[in-house]
């Protein structure tokens, strides 16, 4: 078994995030050596706005298989996840992370999203069953991708949406 693990010591992995303006702008995250620091304001993804599973922010995003478009190059670097052909198979996977932050939650979560694109149709689903900790002091973490359906979400589509 392939294990990935980045300690953002030569820059952010090929991590990036989203500008809060439409159409989905990736941006440079705040690094430095050894981490990496997601700031809000952040693009709200609307795109499974109800009937679908809700609003989403996303804080840290990395495409797990390229190519990638030269502006996800340019805000996150060299990805050495695509680079060194690591599985995309994360049934069971465990997601390790050291990490602090503040959050006026209000009822939301950090969570797992993984999203494909196959035959045009974008899918993805969110791991529910294990949230992520928002503590202001330095956690490490680990949540196991279980298989069980009964801990993942679907995103499914807005009204507008659905064919798509």
């Amino acid at each position: 078994m392939k294990t990935y693990r980045e300690t953002f010591d030569n820059g952010p992995g090929g991590w990036y995030g989203y500008a809060e303006v439409p159409g989905q702008v990736p941006r440079e995250l705040d690094w430095e050596p050894g981490h990496l620091t997601s700031r809000s304001p952040w693009w709200i993804d609307y795109n499974h706005a109800p009937p679908g599973a809700g609003y989403f922010h996303m804080l840290f995003i990395l495409n797990t298989s390229g190519p990638q478009a030269e502006a996800i190059k340019d805000a996150g670097g060299p990805n050495p996840f695509i680079a060194g052909g690591f599985p995309i198979d994360f049934t069971g996977a465990r997601v390790i992370t050291q990490s602090r932050g503040e959050l006026r939650a209000q009822g939301a979560n950090v969570l797992v999203l993984l999203q494909s694109v196959v035959e045009g149709i974008c899918s993805g689903w969110v791991y529910t069953a294990e949230p992520f900790r928002v503590d202001e002091q330095w956690a490490e973490q680990t949540v196991t991708l279980d298989p069980n359906p009964a801990g993942w979400t679907a995103l499914g589509s807005r009204h507008d949406r659905t064919d798509t």
